[in-house]
């Protein structure tokens, strides 16, 4: 933390990298921006089972979900942090979470916590969601069902409304740690993230080897 005057401070956060590390940091972007192209990037906020399928399409989960607040290839989690590198981030409406070259760095109000990625885990499915919503210019959709199911997954005729729904092909991927994170963010794109996840695991596996002491 460098003092700049009695009534602000400056935390400096300067990252030295010779040529073969800049070329793995521009990695680390590049994965990053290939995920934020995504067309639909959501935040489940609550997930749970209906028994009344018939009325919701036939899904067997109800899905209370947002729009992400943004996704960014470089922002700074606050104006008096400085840094020599571009912070992609993404925000949820909840908590900002900051990719850092070595650790995820989250903020929750004013409230900041740091995960180093050996501690982070991140694992992706495909998944097959109901859309109710407009379609997301690069979904897959692999298959119909109407808003109000009979017992053999038809439309039921009572409804004069009822709509026809593309069912999708989306990724579902679930960050985790031993300190309390959890968070689902989903895609629209398929496997869009996979890239960005497998390079974070990798760093983190780098952590623990180095930490272990199995790296000369």
């Amino acid at each position: 933390m460098k003092k700049i005057d009695k009534q602000r401070l400056e935390i400096v956060l300067h990252y030295d990298m010779d040529d073969r590390y800049q070329k793995v940091y521009e990695q680390f972007r590049a994965h990053f921006s290939v995920f934020s192209r995504s067309s639909g990037i959501w935040q489940y906020l609550n997930a749970q089972s209906t028994y009344d399928q018939k009325r919701n399409a036939g899904a067997g989960k109800l899905i209370d979900r947002v729009r992400v607040r943004g996704v960014f290839d470089n922002s700074i989690p606050a104006p008096y942090f400085v840094t020599n590198v571009a912070i992609p981030c993404i925000l949820l409406s909840n908590l900002e979470m900051y990719f850092l070259p070595e650790r995820l760095l989250i903020r929750r109000g004013n409230t900041f916590a740091a995960v180093f990625y050996k501690n982070l885990q991140i694992s992706g499915s495909t998944i097959r969601f109901i859309e109710s919503d407009p379609l997301p210019s690069d979904a897959v959709v692999v298959d119909y069902t109407w808003q109000y199911v009979n017992k053999n997954g038809g439309p039921d005729r009572r409804f004069n409304n009822n709509r026809k729904l593309p069912v999708c092909n989306y990724s579902e991927y679930k960050f985790t740690s031993g300190t309390g994170i959890f968070e689902i963010i989903t895609t629209s794109k398929v496997a869009v993230m996979d890239p960005f996840a497998n390079f974070l695991a990798a760093i983190g596996g780098l952590q623990a080897r180095m930490e272990g002491g199995l790296i000369a």
